[in-house]
């Protein structure tokens, strides 16, 4: 059973559902990935605690991850990038397994552009300025974009207004507007980074550039790696 650590916002949650149902082979109900999903609003805002001091999520974490597994999970799926920096904690205090969405997303990166092209990172601020994306990227020779600070604020912006359900063509343009800057500076293709974003670039059929959804790429890799257990079943 897949567990999923959500609430981080509860719309990131719900898009990574409907992706893990739509990455998944079924002809009927049962030959679906069983989940069971905690989505707990109330964690603590990841960048704000490692950026500005604010408290800790990592109780919360531990509080989710021990209650996925308690209803019989056997992988777990935190459904926030920035989330990733605490895992290592969660992942020893409670044996949780996780699959990881960012070295996911590395591979995917690594399938779609040529060795040295740059990729841009859109990301909450606290993932964009730590070595989650930054040190895997730099141990394969892979150069990093990330915004300029005034864009880096816009692309904070973004993140807020959907948390807060403004999820507009205007949203869209303040995204669209900081993927045209990474574009120029070289960027072959950008990381939607907080799983907030992949929910706005879905509003523009024709992006700037190409556009790598982390949320779509875990649930690709839920999907794949729960299908013999699902087999088995059927």
């Amino acid at each position: 059973m897949l567990g999923v650590l959500g609430g981080m916002g509860p719309a990131a949650t719900v898009d990574f559902l409907d992706k893990l149902v739509r990455a998944t082979e079924a002809e009927r109900d049962q030959d679906h990935v069983p989940v069971v999903v905690w989505n707990d609003p109330r964690v603590p805002d990841r960048t704000d605690a490692l950026c500005h001091g604010g408290p800790d999520p990592t109780p919360a974490l531990i509080t989710g991850a021990s209650a996925l597994l308690a209803m019989g999970a056997s992988v777990l799926v935190a459904i926030c990038n920035t989330a990733h920096l605490f895992l290592p904690v969660v992942a020893a205090v409670t044996g949780a397994r996780f699959l990881s969405m960012v070295d996911a997303t590395v591979a995917e990166v690594t399938g779609l552009l040529p060795p040295g092209v740059p990729v841009g990172l859109l990301a909450g601020t606290a993932a964009a300025q730590s070595d989650l994306y930054a040190a895997p990227f730099a141990e394969a020779g892979r150069p990093l974009l990330v915004p300029a600070p005034p864009d880096q604020e816009e692309v904070m912006a973004v993140i807020r207004a959907v948390k807060a359900g403004d999820v507009s063509e205007r949203t869209a343009g303040r995204l669209r507007a900081v993927t045209t800057e990474l574009r120029a500076a070289g960027a072959g293709a950008v990381i939607a980074g907080c799983t907030e974003l992949p929910i706005v670039f879905a509003l523009d059929p024709r992006p700037v550039v190409p556009v790598i959804d982390p949320t779509a790429v875990l649930a690709a890799a839920a999907a794949q790696l729960f299908r013999p257990v699902r087999l088995a079943v059927a």
